[in-house]
């Protein structure tokens, strides 16, 4: 009995273990089963979601190449003859790897042409899914110009300017910046390294007073026929200051010539007359701004008019100078020692010196005026108004 007992135990666990293991081995294929669906659907949803993405899809010329890359493994028995391109350009196609797809282009796309290529019927791998896939690349862009100088309609611009043109993107190597000003004028053009600005600097000074018209246009190295205007301006360089000899009973200057230097202020405050002997020029300032300039004539060499700061002691409209047997219209002393200023001196026979002396140290030791700005200055002075006389 004990050894029937002992044998139906024996079975019993048997039976139970069989349960337990076929339990697993179940268990182990469901699983199986779950992560294959898994799999399948991951490799289905990949194929139902074929993505692509590019690139050298910008700036795009004759020769480059588009890189395609898929989302997942494409069959590589696609017949390529059926990727298309709108607008019509010739393309070669190369498979890389199943999925790498390289685009060739071998004619030149249109300057700032969008092209759309068309991958019609491609198929995936596995399933056999059937897609259409399209995409876009661009051709040279032309940059636009977001900044010239000088500005549109200046009116001051000095002499030996250096212009500037700034664009909002580099210039492509496909492109020229061509720089046209009227009237002709012979300039050197630089690139900066960003291909984002030319400096253009004229080999010579440009005529003062001259209105200049700037245009700026793009041209294609592969299309002589392609050419956009980018920019067109102008400007007008400044007036130049005068040095005046002599005035006409009108008031208008009878002669003049341009003040090619700067003349900086001794005082900016109230009212002086600065003297320089070295260009024989005076010029009256207020509050530091010049108010204008005139061509004088100081001592010879001998009686020359002496540097320093002095300032008006005496004026009078036409005193007689007994000592050189003359009148000096507009006098205005500024030393105990007689110097002053006044206008081209007269004689009691009438002659008056003539306005050809003027620019050249000839007087005495005064400083001689033309006709019309002596008492122009005489007008504008006051007894204690500083003089400073230099080189």
């Amino acid at each position: 009995m004990k050894n029937i007992s002992k044998q139906k135990q024996k079975i019993h666990i048997i039976k139970k273990q069989s349960k337990f293991f076929y339990s697993v081995l179940l268990f182990g294929l469901v699983g199986m089963l779950f992560y294959g669906a898994l799999v399948l659907y991951d490799v289905y949803s990949r194929e139902n979601n074929l993505q692509v993405q590019t690139s050298g899809a910008s700036d795009m010329q004759k020769g480059d190449y588009i890189l395609v890359k898929f989302s997942t493994a494409v069959d590589g028995r696609f017949d390529l003859n059926r990727i298309n391109i709108e607008p019509g350009l010739t393309i070669k196609p190369v498979w890389i790897s199943s999925r790498e797809l390289k685009i060739k282009i071998l004619d030149n796309p249109e300057i700032n042409q969008s092209y759309i290529i068309s991958i019609n019927g491609i198929k995936t791998f596995w399933f056999d899914l059937k897609k259409n896939i399209k995409f876009k690349f661009e051709a040279t862009k032309t940059p636009s110009v977001i900044n010239v100088y000088p500005v549109d309609k200046q009116t001051d611009v000095i002499y030996d300017v250096k212009m500037q043109v700034d664009l909002d993107k580099p210039l492509s190597k496909r492109l020229t910046i061509e720089v046209d000003i009227n009237p002709d004028i012979e300039v050197d053009g630089i690139l900066n390294d960003d291909k984002t600005s030319i400096k253009i600097t004229p080999k010579t000074e440009l005529e003062k007073a001259q209105k200049y018209e700037v245009i700026v246009n793009i041209k294609d190295k592969l299309n002589k026929e392609f050419s956009k205007n980018l920019y067109t301006g102008s400007f007008t360089t400044k007036i130049p200051p005068r040095i005046i000899y002599s005035f006409n009973k009108d008031g208008t200057p009878r002669a003049t010539e341009d003040l090619t230097w700067s003349i900086s202020a001794k005082i900016v405050k109230g009212k002086y007359i600065d003297i320089d002997l070295t260009h024989q020029v005076m010029s009256i300032f207020k509050d530091g701004l010049r108010q204008g300039s005139y061509k004088v004539s100081s001592g010879k060499r001998g009686m020359e008019t002496p540097t320093g700061t002095f300032k008006i002691l005496s004026k009078g409209r036409k005193p007689w100078s007994a000592k050189y047997g003359l009148y000096m219209p507009w006098y205005m002393g500024f030393t105990t020692k007689g110097h002053g200023i006044h206008e081209l001196p007269e004689w009691p026979s009438g002659y008056k010196e003539g306005a050809n002396h003027l620019g050249i140290p000839v007087s005495h030791g005064c400083v001689r005026l033309g006709v019309g700005p002596a008492k122009l200055i005489y007008d504008f002075s006051d007894r204690g108004t500083p003089v400073v006389v230099h080189y």
